[in-house]
């Protein structure tokens, strides 16, 4: 199964341990189960916000079993073509999936409308505000609805694909 993971520029590393979880899994089921990605729209070299540098592939068509994105400390810029991503994987993956403020990323996309979702408590009311389709609940560390799931902060990603 492939698993793809999105940084947006500034991401936090802790993002990381998100896709650990994976890798543990593999590694217990004595064989590669989920095919790990790190992407970005250019692929490449991203920067995270303490300056680290993650080579990543370019955004490509194949479908995934899970994607998820990013982020850092500030609600990231959606691109047109990180839209389109998470539009097609919406149509596609099993899991759709954002880190703390990603889940800005995916109300960019309209994948929230309609949904449950939630992120950093700081941020609950703006996230309400800008898509008020979504229910937001600011007391869950994680939460999925459908195939669109989200996380309150960075280390509740973890959890998040581990739920």
């Amino acid at each position: 199964m492939r698993v793809g993971l999105v940084l947006c520029p500034s991401f936090q590393a802790v993002c990381f341990g998100a896709v650990a979880a994976f890798d543990v899994a593999n590694k217990h089921a004595g064989e590669k189960v989920y095919d790990l990605h790190v992407l970005s729209e250019d692929g490449g070299l991203v920067a995270s916000s303490s300056g680290i540098q993650v080579m990543t592939e370019p955004f490509d068509q194949p479908p995934f079993d899970t994607l998820i994105v990013a982020a850092g400390l500030e609600i990231p810029t959606s691109s047109p073509g990180l839209v389109r991503l998470l539009r097609a994987a919406a149509r596609d993956a099993r899991r759709v999936a954002s880190i703390c403020l990603g889940s800005f990323v995916l109300g960019d996309a309209g994948l929230l409308n309609g949904r449950r979702a939630t992120t950093h408590w700081r941020y609950a009311a703006e996230l309400r505000a800008r898509f008020p389709e979504c229910r937001v609940d600011m007391d869950k560390i994680f939460m999925a609805d459908g195939q669109i799931w989200t996380s309150a902060g960075m280390s509740a990603g973890t959890d998040l694909v581990s739920g």
